[in-house]
């Protein structure tokens, strides 16, 4: 909304008792707000500039009609500046709104697809489908822990069914990473984690028995239009034993 300051207030109610206006609604725009929109602006100046120049007409014979025509010209040159002026800040300043809640949106659907993946790393580790497991990782991606560490989608599914073995269960191996806390950084089409995760597995008489308590030090990529883990840390907080 354009604001903009009324006129003094002899002159604006000389105006508004003219285009028929009640003394309350002048005095409550004037006294109590002191502003209006652009559209009432527009309707006020209109009106306005009728005003004037049925007031004017009564000069029309003067000098050849010349002096109506300056000062009406001059009028209208004054109102049309006082009209637009104020449009011109509104329109620039819409603009970078759009742009900051575009950018807010878009790192809350960045968070979200980055969640997905690391819970997407946790299924596919359990359901020991290391070949899904693998193509999480970037072309450069790197996968480390105290297991062993591996480049590369090939080489990270080698390293893991070597020493694990690639054996897709949809239903589950009867273990479980519980991921948590994760917390989310991102910067542009790179990003960062740190995210708790419990390794639970079934004890002796298979009830579920928590072995291992660590997080995991991620990085991420955008690659090809989709978020990737260029590295990822799987530290041990609390070891079996520990």
């Amino acid at each position: 909304m354009g604001i903009f300051t009324l006129p003094p207030l002899n002159l604006h109610r000389r105006i508004c008792r003219k285009q028929g206006i009640p003394d309350d609604y002048w005095h409550k725009v004037y006294c109590s707000e002191n502003f209006c929109s652009k559209d009432q602006q527009g309707l006020y100046y209109r009106n306005t500039l009728n005003q004037f120049i049925q007031t004017l007409s009564a000069v029309q014979g003067v000098d050849g009609g010349r002096a109506l025509k300056s000062i009406t010209a001059t009028l209208m040159t004054c109102m049309l500046s006082a009209l637009l002026v104020p449009l011109l800040p509104a329109a620039t300043a819409a603009e970078p709104s759009l742009q900051t809640l575009a950018a807010r949106v878009q790192v809350l659907e960045d968070r979200e697809s980055i969640r997905n993946l690391i819970l997407a790393y946790g299924t596919a580790h359990d359901n020991r489908d290391y070949r899904t497991f693998a193509n999480l990782f970037a072309r450069e991606g790197e996968w480390v822990s105290g297991m062993g560490s591996a480049k590369g989608p090939d080489a990270i599914f080698k390293l893991m069914d070597g020493m694990i073995g690639h054996n897709p269960m949809p239903e589950g191996s009867g273990t479980y990473h519980l991921l948590s806390n994760e917390n989310i950084a991102i910067d542009g089409n790179y990003a960062s984690a740190v995210t708790k995760w419990v390794y639970i597995t079934p004890d002796a008489n298979g009830a579920p028995a928590v072995t291992i308590l660590g997080h995991y030090n991620d990085l991420f990529i955008r690659e090809a239009g989709q978020w990737k883990f260029l590295r990822l840390e799987a530290p041990m907080d609390l070891p079996a034993g520990g």
